[in-house]
């Protein structure tokens, strides 16, 4: 999926090395029948423990598991370590281009659930992530019985929208949350009875910044699941809401907070907070910000190209005539400017 002048000039390259390498290359331990007629003509006869000593043992054979055996838990990961492909480049300057009807659905399943084109594109770098969700202080600012009962009734709607039957099936529960229009993450892990907040902010103390949300969800996550007679309720009600302290997290980066919270999600399985990785270097250290563009791009691909997406090939279609477009015309499209992004994104999303 490479624009026509690219991918001539790639085959090129290719073809012009695979001569060379093919003469170059040779297996450790194998001879050519040029060496052998060589060693016949200097005629010298080797002792067994001289040819024993000479032989080159053929390496042993790295054994890598195959895609279809490897955890699903990997398989789901984007790897932040490796390099953007082709493809996760091309999609992403497609999208990031602006190029196109904002209100175009780029994602669809099931005819039902769609993501327009202008929300996806708060993909783009620098740009606050977009998101539907229902404002929780609303709900959170009723009294204990109300607000449980609507918890519920939320959780098993949705329970039944996917066909999940019970809440015990499941060791990690997540919620996404949003406050003051900053994204973090509420983990229940059922499995250790842990109650725990994941935010790549360490601005604000506790209680003033989360200004008691965490122990009332708690309160209607254990009435949830008391419900369901699930073994470890008394646990998960004693249990104090506690909140990860990794040291990747920020003081300065106020607008990649949905970023974040999307890596924690995918990665985090329930360990331990000091032997938990997700990638991130230390804010400090000067590598987030090529990271989280990395990030955004590798998202947008796997979003955009998921088996899932019933619009998959038309994005496919769509992002091979962008890269017909002459490169210093796309250039300019995918430097468009930061505060016109915004200025639009207000216009249409406000």
């Amino acid at each position: 999926m490479v624009g026509g002048t690219e991918k001539i000039a790639e085959e090129l390259v290719v073809e012009k090395n695979v001569g060379k390498d093919m003469v170059e290359e040779k297996n450790v331990g194998e001879e050519t029948k040029e060496d052998e007629a060589e060693g016949d003509k200097k005629g010298e006869e080797k002792t067994p423990a001289e040819v024993e000593e000479n032989k080159q043992e053929r390496p042993k054979r790295k054994i890598i598991l195959s895609y279809a055996l490897c955890s699903p838990y990997k398989q789901r990961r984007v790897g932040m370590e490796e390099k953007l492909t082709t493809v996760e480049k091309n999609i992403s300057s497609y999208l990031f281009s602006r190029n196109g009807y904002v209100w175009d659905s780029l994602f669809r399943i099931n005819n039902v659930i769609t993501t327009p084109r202008i929300e996806l594109e708060t993909l783009s770098p620098e740009i606050e992530v977009h998101v539907d969700v229902i404002n929780h202080r609303d709900t959170f600012n009723k009294g204990a019985e109300e607000r449980n009962n609507e918890f519920k009734k939320n959780l098993i709607a949705f329970l039944k929208k996917e066909k999940l039957d019970n809440i015990k099936e499941f060791d990690l529960v997540f919620f996404p949350m949003i406050l003051s229009q900053h994204f973090y993450l509420k983990c229940f892990n059922l499995k250790k009875a842990e109650a725990i907040i994941i935010d790549n902010s360490a601005l604000g103390e506790y209680n003033a910044k989360y200004n008691g949300i965490p122990k009332k969800f708690k309160e209607a996550f254990v009435s949830f699941i008391a419900d369901f007679a699930h073994h470890k309720t008394d646990e998960m009600d004693d249990t104090v809401v506690k909140r990860f302290e990794m040291p990747w997290r920020t003081t300065v980066n106020n607008k990649d907070c949905g970023i974040f919270m999307m890596r924690h999600m995918e990665t985090y399985m329930g360990e331990e907070e000091k032997s938990w990785q997700c990638g991130f270097g230390v804010e400090s250290e000067n590598v987030q910000e090529k990271q989280i563009e990395d990030l955004r791009r590798k998202y947008c691909a796997k979003i955009l190209l998921h088996e899932i997406n019933e619009l998959k090939h038309y994005i496919v279609e769509e992002m091979k005539k962008y890269l017909q477009i002459p490169y210093p015309s796309r250039k300019i499209l995918e430097e468009t400017p930061k505060s016109r992004i915004e200025e639009r994104l207000k216009r249409e999303l406000d």
